[in-house]
């Protein structure tokens, strides 16, 4: 992989992951009220297990193909508010507890991807850099503009489809099969049932 591309890679993934944090963190808030200790259990949740996929990656990970990681990780973007927003009329302990399995599994496999690409990449410090730049980037996106002018639905499926977009490319970078590039066919399909989406979103929200 040329080193420009895995660059973007590293910015792209970073700032993703860090938005998956600021989307949980405020669905919590949402539906539990409390948006200070909220934000306080999720992102040391999220740095938490980060930190236990970083150290498996290192111990029984290493094989691991990343764009098995960002097609999971897309996936999951899918019923990140929608689950625990539908259960919350009838069961707040399942909510809460499917936002807290999303937090717990997104932050895992978070953590396996940097670990992925220093082990990859030539410059290190860069990668690093790179990452946190990413990161810091998303807690100023999010904030002024994914929240306010678009909303959680939207946020959530748009660092899905860059998770999606990724994993596509990687897994031809790895396979060299033109065919892949089928796959986008997917997002496509949910771009067009986004009014689908949100009127979900709504109906479990009232809880009607």
């Amino acid at each position: 992989m040329k080193r420009s591309m895995m660059n973007l890679f590293i910015f792209i993934l970073s700032f993703a992951s860090m938005s998956y944090e600021f989307v949980l963190s405020h669905t919590l808030s949402i539906l539990f009220g409390d948006l200070v200790t909220h934000y306080i259990l999720t992102t040391s949740c999220f740095i938490f297990f980060m930190g236990i996929g970083a150290w498996c990656y290192d111990q029984k990970l290493k094989k691991i193909k990343l764009f098995k990681v960002e097609y999971l990780l897309s996936c999951l973007s899918l019923f990140i508010i929608l689950l625990p927003v539908m259960s919350f009329n009838f069961n707040e302990s399942i909510s809460f507890s499917l936002l807290m399995f999303f937090i717990i599994t997104i932050a895992f496999l978070t953590g396996i991807e940097l670990p992925w690409f220093l082990a990859h990449s030539k410059e290190p410090l860069k990668t690093l850099g790179i990452d946190y730049l990413g990161m810091g980037l998303a807690g100023l996106v999010f904030g002024y503009i994914f929240l306010p002018l678009f909303g959680l639905m939207e946020t959530a499926l748009f660092i899905g489809g860059l998770n999606f977009l990724l994993a596509v490319i990687l897994h031809y970078h790895e396979s060299k099969k033109k065919w892949i590039f089928v796959f986008l066919i997917f997002p496509a399909i949910i771009l067009f049932h986004l009014d689908d989406f949100n009127q979900l979103l709504a109906r479990g929200y009232l809880g009607i």
